[in-house]
């Protein structure tokens, strides 16, 4: 009897290791190799050169196809208090004071489908540690992401923050007006600036005498 190709529970490491798995590209799928100026059998692999202080883990929750569009409602476990480690999924080098070690600090949540829904956000207070759930001009103080049923697979986008980092009081005052998101015009306006500096593609190939790297320009 064959395995089943998704897992009956998922959790976050297990969205990280598909994420890292070696590709085959076959002779259906080859890779052109700019050396040789052939298509060439090769495998891929995606992985993390550095990890920034501040990291935003998307869960692809929404499929789009020429034809039709479908929203997945997996659920995906994780946990709010313990640490994220991501040595493991780091190809880089490893820096002893600074390793890829994340604590979560908001989780933005989605509910409906691809052609409409509401979005509600958990955010934990940078000065009292404090989870508290937002759900438009509702807040629910004390709530932690996966406490109550629905929340895995609901929960959209993570924030994270790498372990032994702090703050500057200007993102503090900015915090505010993250709370996962801002609705204008029922569209969903995103703060990124914390998740620069990302060198996020390492590419290896094989069957081929060229390794290639390549990196996300900062």
């Amino acid at each position: 009897m064959s395995k089943p190709r998704v897992k009956a529970k998922l959790d976050l490491y297990d969205c990280l290791e598909a994420f890292s798995t070696t590709e085959e590209l076959d002779e259906t799928n080859p890779w052109y190799c700019p050396q040789c100026r052939k298509n060439k059998c090769a495998t891929k692999t995606l992985s993390v050169w550095r990890f920034p202080d501040y990291l935003i883990i998307y869960l692809k929750r929404f499929i789009f196809t020429n034809a039709s569009a479908s929203k997945l409602e997996k659920e995906v476990e994780f946990s709010a208090t313990q640490t994220l480690d991501l040595t493991a999924y780091m190809s880089g080098p490893l820096q002893s004071d600074s390793r890829p070690q994340f604590n979560m600090y908001g989780c933005v949540c989605h509910f409906g489908s691809v052609l409409g829904g509401h979005y509600t956000a958990f955010a934990k207070h940078l000065g009292s540690h404090q989870w508290n759930y937002f759900d438009d001009s509702s807040i629910h103080e004390n709530k932690i992401p996966g406490e109550t049923l629905g929340d895995f697979s609901s929960a959209y986008i993570l924030f994270y923050q790498r372990s032994g980092t702090t703050i500057s009081y200007f993102y503090y005052f900015f915090y505010w007006f993250f709370c996962g998101f801002l609705q204008v015009q029922n569209k969903i306006i995103w703060f990124h600036f914390w998740a620069e500096n990302v060198e996020l593609l390492h590419w290896t190939m094989t069957k081929c005498p060229r390794t290639i790297i390549m990196k996300k320009k900062t």
